[in-house]
């Protein structure tokens, strides 16, 4: 996998990563044009599974199931948080 510079469009590759979680890795990447050469960092994560494992569920890993868990939580119609305003409404700020 690989990113293209936020400065000069071409690509980049990682040179090196440490994950931040089971499900986030940080990447440092660095530009392929000579002229170029930026050095900069992205984050890659799990954000969902797409493709149910073929392995038992009682043999998977924890995160898996908790990345399940919360894809159903967020399939679930959210109550409405009495504690927030509605943005719906609200004047845009003037330019």
């Amino acid at each position: 996998m690989g990113l293209h510079c936020p400065v000069c469009g071409k690509r980049a590759h990682i040179r090196t990563s440490r994950p931040l979680s089971d499900v986030v890795t940080e990447q440092y990447y660095a530009c392929l044009n000579p002229k170029c050469r930026t050095v900069f960092v992205g984050l890659v994560e799990v954000s969902r599974i797409v493709g149910e494992s073929l392995l038992p569920t009682d043999v998977q890993a924890e995160f898996s199931k908790q990345i399940r868990r919360s894809r159903r939580a967020t399939e679930r119609p959210q109550e409405a948080d009495p504690r927030q305003m509605p943005l719906t409404g609200i004047p845009a700020p003037a330019s």
